[in-house]
């Protein structure tokens, strides 16, 4: 990992995340690109007519408020000092969807560490916000999104959701890859409503596959029978104190799962717990 964009809107959970991001960026060596995208206004026929003294004055108050978010998490941590002095801040005026997607491919961004929308938590899509959720699934980057009140902390143990595919072996190791130089434990997490002997069979031969490729990696599946992966993500999640969950966001059941209203309730009680979103590369 070598460059972290971090959008922000300089509400709490946008400082939360900027300062999970910089815990990273010590960890790894990266540096982070803070980014601020001041919103058009759409007037009635939906034709974007911005006032240039209007949006100048806007753009200038927000480079003012990232100046003091930065100064901010100047004391959070002493050892940040060189990470913080090193943020890039950029404030641009446009569509944010569209800016933070074409920031991330101008500056070859690895990852986007965002925030988690904390007020809007029944749902996970709700949990993260419609804009975040909309990063994650469209970004040409993977997307870390930080829960409400997420703090920072070295990645010992992480969770890979999975629908036993075949492609699963190279994402985790994008995932290994992403978050070097930690070297976690990986517990492969599957669930489905019934076990039958295909599904066991998928799950033989990627554990098989994933450790002749790297013996060293402290690997541990789990299949869980339940209707509900959140819950059941939550409860394994916390049981085994995991400190980050890891999705690829084209097992396209999965990500519906998580999505859908019914089955994501109980993702509330693991709010604290940071989501990588991986997508096909």
């Amino acid at each position: 990992m070598k460059r972290i964009l971090v959008p922000t809107d300089f509400s709490e959970n946008a400082n939360n995340a900027f300062f999970y991001a910089l815990g990273v960026a010590y960890e790894t060596g990266a540096t982070i690109t803070l980014l601020h995208v001041v919103e058009l206004e759409m007037e009635v026929l939906d034709i974007p007519m911005p006032s240039g003294s209007a949006y100048q004055a806007r753009k200038d108050a927000a480079e003012l408020a990232m100046d003091a978010q930065v100064e901010l998490a100047q004391g959070i941590d002493g050892d940040w000092e060189d990470v913080i002095a090193a943020v890039n801040k950029k404030v641009v005026v446009g569509n944010p969807t569209g800016h933070i997607k074409s920031v991330a491919e101008d500056i070859d961004a690895d990852v986007i560490i965002m925030g988690a929308r904390g007020r809007h938590k029944n749902t996970f899509a709700k949990m993260l916000g419609t804009r975040s959720s909309d990063i994650a699934q469209e970004a040409p980057v993977p997307v870390l999104i930080v829960p409400e009140g997420a703090i920072f902390k070295s990645f010992v143990q992480i969770a890979y959701a999975s629908e036993l595919l075949t492609t699963d072996p190279y994402h985790l190791w994008r995932a290994l890859e992403l978050i070097k130089p930690f070297s976690p434990v990986v517990r492969y997490l599957h669930v489905s409503q019934f076990a039958d002997d295909e599904e066991l069979e998928k799950e033989q031969k990627i554990r098989k596959y994933i450790e002749s490729q790297n013996a060293a990696l402290q690997l541990i599946f789990y299949h869980v029978i339940g209707q509900n992966i959140d819950k059941e993500l939550e409860k394994y999640s916390r049981t085994f104190e995991v400190d980050l969950i890891v999705i690829y966001h084209e097992q396209k059941n999965i990500f519906q799962r998580m999505f859908t209203h019914s089955h994501t309730k109980h993702l509330l009680s693991m709010s604290d717990i940071p989501v990588l979103v991986l997508k096909e590369d």
